[in-house]
C-alpha cells in the first residue's frame, strides 16, 4: 500500500526491513518529507510549480531524468515511490 503525509519516515524506520520488498509511498509524501513546497521542489528540478502539481497529481507522465532528480533530491530510492500512474 501507499503510505501518504507525515506518516511517511515513521514508517520507513518500522519496516526497513520490508521497505525493499513492497512498500512505496507517494511522491507528495517524499517530497513533504523533505520540507520543501511544490514551489520549492519545482524550482530544484528546474520547471514551473504547474508542471510538477500535474506530475504529482498523475495527469502528466515525469521525464525519468526528472525522476531521478526527484529521488537524490527527497533522499528516497527510485524503488520506494509509488508514481502516480501506480496508484489504484
Amino acid at each position: 500500500g501507499v503510505v501518504t503525509g507525515m506518516d511517511a519516515t515513521k514508517y520507513l524506520q518500522n519496516h526497513r526491513d520490508r521497505v525493499e520488498m513492497n512498500a512505496k509511498i507517494s511522491m507528495e509524501a517524499a517530497r513533504v518529507n523533505a520540507n520543501l513546497t511544490q514551489d520549492q521542489m519545482a524550482e530544484k528540478l528546474g520547471v514551473t510549480r504547474q508542471t510538477y502539481a500535474t506530475w504529482e497529481k498523475g495527469k502528466a507522465e515525469m521525464r525519468p531524468a526528472y525522476f531521478i532528480a526527484f529521488c537524490r533530491i527527497t533522499g528516497f530510492p527510485e524503488d520506494a515511490i509509488s508514481l502516480p500512474k501506480d496508484l489504484p
